[in-house]
């Protein structure tokens, strides 16, 4: 059972496996949204202009990251902005399993790119390349993701709410859900009792019903 932000109880099942996440990550880079420090960041925002890529036809989707800066380094860093994000509603597990199989199952950056926050877009076009090389640490995911390889529940009872709080702030945080990532043909309960260090857990947020990954930790 998962809480729900109106204090009701969702059944869930309990979502079975870990990572093999569907994209080729350069070098094995931070996959993280974590910023550079740990510090608290300053109030001060900025909206941060981003080209919308020609694939993506739709900016409804897609508005500006918000830039933040941390106090001690003054280093900035993007997370996601509150324009058009919306609170989930009922159980959006199913919209969000469908979501995470197009970035898992994508072979370019523009196909994750189309299910990312712009935010996101910077690590996207940096950190991950297409096709995958020998050397990468993820392959493609050839088999979907089902409800049994999965575990998800809304970003504040992650094992990472505070790491989103701290550098996405509370709006993000309460908006957001999480979703532990697992491997096909395995249960996930039991794949992450023997490798819980090894499983991604994956941030969305729903911006006009659009379902977008901001944030990955692990």
């Amino acid at each position: 059972m998962i809480m729900t932000r109106q204090n009701q109880r969702i059944p869930i099942v309990p979502f079975l496996e870990a990572a093999v996440l569907a994209l080729t990550v350069a070098g094995c880079g931070v996959l993280t949204a974590k910023a550079p420090s740990s510090a608290r960041p300053h109030a001060r925002v900025s909206a941060a202009a981003v080209t919308l890529q020609k694939h993506l036809k739709n900016s409804w989707w897609y508005p500006p990251a918000v830039t933040k800066h941390y106090p001690t380094t003054e280093v900035a860093y993007h997370v996601p902005s509150p324009v058009g994000m919306e609170s989930w509603q009922g159980n959006p597990e199913s919209a969000l399993l469908t979501t995470l199989n197009h970035v898992f199952q994508a072979t370019t950056v523009a196909q994750v790119m189309a299910y990312s926050d712009p935010s996101f877009w910077g690590r996207i076009s940096k950190q991950w390349q297409f096709p995958r090389g020998h050397r990468s640490k993820y392959g493609v995911m050839k088999e979907p993701l089902t409800a049994q390889n999965v575990q998800m529940m809304p970003a504040t009872d992650s094992p990472y709410a505070a790491v989103i709080r701290r550098g996405d702030g509370d709006f993000v945080l309460t908006h957001s859900w999480a979703i532990a990532v697992g491997e096909p043909g395995n249960v996930f309960s039991t794949w992450y009792k023997k490798h819980p260090a090894l499983t991604p857990w994956l941030y969305f947020v729903d911006v006009r019903g659009h379902w977008l990954l901001y944030s990955i930790q692990n």
